[in-house]
């Protein structure tokens, strides 16, 4: 049984995403060559047909897998059956699993929010099906409309974008990231054969809300940037801005905020040429993040040559300039553009809005309170059952 890493490397114990899949397969296919006794291989494999091609080429005789299973149990089953699409492919973001094991808690999983939770609830069909209408098509409503509709509600979907994934289709930017690509392309494939009805491109207001006439609304709305207010930061752009294409960065970029979403996006630029600081008012960056991410994006930011400016204020941008204080001692950093990921807030205007005007209202998501996939998986989840 071939595997790698050791405490200080651990990121090759538990492969993250930032790594191509099969990653190990190359060790275990070297020592196969070298032994007579059969050769397991492990690491980054979540898809079957990537495990039966690896075997079918007799690069080793077994493949293990892990954290696939734990994305869907039922993978073996579903290979054997030919049901490819229906399996729920592992993204490797470490936050359900090994993520949470390493603080004590249960395993559990970004994607499947059944785990850790098996035997204790059941789907039990819906006493009384709804109507249900679910506004916004990212990982928390998407979550919701799949489990609602397993349990024998109707369901509708609508989100103003022209497609669905939400934030997802955001973070499809960063190429390592686009493995998350297949668990919108699984939910679409849910949602077609639970026959839920989805419209994008649809602006739900309150008037299109009432006009439905649902039993239910469930508000899956996202969220949004946060900014920063210092003189000259109505010259500063956000990230949702340089991932929709919707601004042009060049030159000397300055990314204020080291948490994950920050240090990918620094990154992201730098593969495309750009010269790239990260700015963190913290001692240290990717605090919010497992720590075999962490080390893998460490070791990425270094070979990007990005440079990482600590425990550093942003006082003010001025004359190409970002002025920030460090130990009390003021730096000026040169930028031609500056992007703020300091953050993100709650989209949640429409449930005030249709507060008491509708019979059963609920908010969910990054909508209720922003936080990572497993947090709005877990939030569908949990409508999905409730209603």
């Amino acid at each position: 049984h071939v595997s790698a890493g050791i405490y200080e490397s651990r990121e090759y114990i538990v492969q993250p995403m930032y790594f191509p899949r099969g990653l190990l397969i190359p060790l275990a296919e070297r020592i196969k060559k070298e032994v007579s006794v059969p050769v397991i291989a492990v690491g980054r494999v979540n898809d079957p047909k990537l495990a039966d091609e690896i075997i079918s080429c007799r690069r080793v005789d077994m493949v293990a897998m892990g954290r696939a299973l734990i994305a869907d149990p039922e993978l073996p089953r579903k290979a054997f059956e030919g049901r490819l699409d229906d399996v729920r492919k592992c993204i490797a973001c470490i936050d359900g699993c090994v993520g949470r094991l390493a603080y004590g808690f249960q395993v559990g999983c970004s994607i499947n929010p059944l785990k850790g939770l098996e035997g204790f609830i059941n789907l039990e069909k819906a006493v009384r099906p709804k109507r249900i209408l679910v506004v916004g098509a990212g990982p928390a409503g998407l979550e919701a409309a799949r489990i609602l509709s397993l349990r024998g509600h109707e369901v509708m979907v609508v989100d103003r974008d022209n497609d669905v994934g939400g934030a997802l289709k955001l973070a499809l930017k960063f190429g390592f990231k686009s493995e998350l690509g297949e668990l919108i392309n699984w939910y679409r494939a849910q949602l077609r054969s639970l026959n839920v009805k989805v419209l994008t491109g649809v602006e739900a207001d309150e008037n299109y809300v009432l006009s439905i006439k649902p039993d239910a609304v469930v508000l899956a709305l996202g969220s949004k940037p946060l900014t920063i207010n210092i003189p000259g930061s109505q010259f500063m752009y956000v990230v949702d801005d340089v991932l929709t294409g919707g601004v042009d960065v060049k030159g000397d970029v300055i990314v204020i905020g080291g948490g994950l979403i920050g240090c990918e996006l620094a990154i992201h630029l730098a593969g495309k040429g750009l010269k790239v600081t990260v700015v963190e008012a913290q001692d240290d960056i990717a605090r919010d993040t497992p720590i075999q991410n962490k080390m893998a994006l460490l070791k990425l930011l270094r070979e990007a040559n990005v440079r990482i400016v600590l425990k550093a204020k942003p006082l003010e941008f001025r004359d190409g300039c970002l002025v920030v204080e460090v130990n009390g001692v003021k730096e000026n950093l040169k930028a031609n553009s500056i992007i703020l990921s300091v953050g993100r807030g709650s989209v949640d205007q429409l449930w005030w809005r249709l507060k008491g005007k509708v019979d059963e209202l609920h908010i969910i998501g990054d909508a209720l309170k922003p936080g990572k996939i497993i947090d709005a998986v877990m939030d569908g989840f949990r409508i999905g059952i409730t209603i």
